[in-house]
């Protein structure tokens, strides 16, 4: 995965939704990213909001596959910067966040995550 930031570029321009795709043994390219240190692409993957939550066959999440410290630090960053964004969104909707998985909590969860894709 090092040195394949370019590459997954130009592959997420031509097909976004391959962003969430799963191999034979069920990892992502996030998983990837994050299984061998590449901070570079886990943070390109992580702007465009992937789905942290995938197992792969081996029941690990792309979180539970990171070793690195530097990769540890890119998710802690990442998530630091949805919580405040979603503080943004709580205090702007007067804390009326929808947090019973309806549809208002997705629509504001994604809203956090784009916030954090324009900064």
């Amino acid at each position: 995965m090092r040195g394949h930031t370019p590459i997954l570029k130009l592959l997420y321009k031509s097909a976004p939704d391959l962003i969430n795709s799963v191999d034979s043994y069920g990892n992502t390219p996030t998983h990837y990213a994050s299984k061998y240190g590449n901070s570079e692409s886990l943070k390109f993957l992580l702007k465009y909001n992937p789905k942290l939550y995938i197992k792969n066959l081996k029941e690990k999440t792309p979180i539970d596959v990171a070793y690195d410290e530097e990769i540890i630090e890119v998710f802690g960053y990442y998530v630091a910067k949805i919580r405040k964004n979603l503080k943004t969104i709580n205090k702007r909707n007067k804390g009326h966040f929808d947090t019973t998985g309806g549809t208002g909590g997705d629509l504001q969860l994604t809203e956090a995550m784009q916030s954090d894709r324009k900064s």
